[in-house]
């Protein structure tokens, strides 16, 4: 009697290891579609032409000097364009809009290809309580380069947050 439910026992526990092995599998297989991709910040500031929120993928030169010259050209604080090689790169450009007081930032939180799918996610980040910041008006920026995207479809997804202060 003893021996068979040692061996039950044991064929049960094979059971339990190997189905949870087959669910962890599965588990890695669904986050094995989601890839990461890496980006490289080329400019950043707090002052530029742009004054509204917006997001914007440039693909080619032709389009990348018209937004340099709208957005970034006609700024009190210049800023030299960079160089980009668009046979191999493409451009994010990320703005917060106009904003009554320092303090705040521009940042990609991470860019995401599921499927043929592509999620860029920006984070506009305020001052938290207890953070000091200027009285002056800023219109903080972000821009970098992505390696061409594979995907159908780009959207960029938003986030609010608030920098930490002691």
């Amino acid at each position: 009697m003893f021996y068979s439910q040692a061996v039950l026992f044991s064929l049960i526990t094979l059971f339990q290891v190997s189905c949870s092995s087959t669910g962890n599998n599965k588990a890695n297989e669904k986050t094995a579609m989601d890839v990461n991709i890496k980006w490289e910040v080329v400019a950043k500031g707090t002052q530029c032409a742009t004054k509204e929120a917006k997001q914007v993928i440039i693909k080619d030169q032709v389009a990348y000097d018209a937004f340099w010259a709208s957005s970034i050209e006609n700024n009190d604080i210049p800023i030299e364009k960079p160089a980009i090689n668009f046979s191999e790169k493409w451009v994010i450009a990320a703005f917060k809009g106009n904003v009554s007081n320092g303090g705040h930032d521009v940042e990609i939180k991470k860019i995401v290809q599921k499927d043929k799918n592509t999620i860029i996610t920006i984070k506009h980040i305020k001052p938290g309580q207890g953070c000091m910041s200027s009285m002056a008006e800023e219109s903080p920026f972000l821009i970098a380069t992505i390696n061409h995207l594979t995907t159908d479809q780009i959207k960029f997804e938003i986030v609010q947050e608030d920098k930490i202060c002691n």
